[in-house]
């Protein structure tokens, strides 16, 4: 199943912080899609779900604008 967390306009750690909390309630395959226009928000998410061992992939939605998809083992 996928789920999305808008966070555009928050910065770090807060989307890092709200990708955790949502990432717990997740069955395992899901896959959780974190939106940010915090540059530096996506290096950080992607430094935690390599430390979790959660795959992931960033896709850059636009100009200053990414998804982080991280799916939960």
């Amino acid at each position: 199943m996928r789920h999305e967390l808008d966070l555009v306009g928050e910065v770090c750690p807060v989307p890092v912080l709200k990708a955790a909390e949502a990432m717990e309630r997740l069955a395992p395959g899901d896959v959780l899609t974190i939106i940010t226009d915090f540059a530096r928000s996506v290096r950080n998410l992607m430094d935690w779900a390599e430390r979790c061992g959660h795959p992931f992939e960033v896709e850059e939605l636009a100009d200053g604008s990414w998804a982080v998809h991280v799916s939960k083992v």
